[in-house]
């Protein structure tokens, strides 16, 4: 078992973020470039860039600039954890094998930035710690955009773009919609 604690990055965040997305913990690629959703086959950055209309961002501060000029901020629910491996496997990115858990302080992140007005946790995991912790607060569960959740996304076509007509891009697109700010 892998027992090595886990710290999250500091949110990427800007005055004007309406939308603030809170994951659980960096997956171990993350980890490795120091950036959120770093791993290949998660399709945060995808997303993003096509429901922006805009190309695929490829330096971390392109990833910046994507989220201010949508006003997105990141965070995890999670300040750190362990991620326990309990199959056998090297190091997991899976947020079912997180424990030891300590989290972030998100109402204290509200208050500094009273103009965010929705809070998209994407996973069930997230979701679940976010409701159990902060009941007083109003978060929508999203579809995770890790690779292991291909079946809400779909395969990218050759285009290298998202299906529109999937869930996944459903769910996403109608919680960043300004008509449910």
């Amino acid at each position: 078992m892998d027992d090595s604690k886990i710290y999250g990055f500091d949110p990427i965040i800007f005055q004007d973020s309406k939308y603030l997305i809170l994951g659980t913990l960096p997956g171990k690629k993350s980890l490795e470039t120091k950036f959120y959703y770093a791993d290949r086959g998660n399709c945060f950055w995808q997303f993003l860039s096509q429901y922006m209309g805009c190309s695929f961002p490829l330096s971390d501060s392109d990833k910046i600039q994507l989220l201010k000029n949508s006003q997105i901020a990141l965070w995890d629910i999670y300040a750190s954890g362990i991620r326990v491996n309990r199959r056998g496997m090297k190091k997991t990115s899976r947020d079912v094998d997180i424990i030891s858990e300590e989290l972030n302080n998100i109402e204290e992140l509200l208050l500094r930035y009273p103009n965010i007005k929705r809070i998209g946790l994407p996973g069930k995991r997230a979701y679940a710690t976010f409701i159990k912790h902060y009941p007083m607060l109003r978060g929508v569960q999203l579809p995770s955009t890790s690779g292991s959740n291909g079946g809400q996304w779909g395969k990218r076509n050759p285009a290298g773009t998202l299906d529109v007509n999937k869930i996944g891009w459903k769910i996403w697109s109608e919680f960043l919609s300004p008509n449910n700010l």
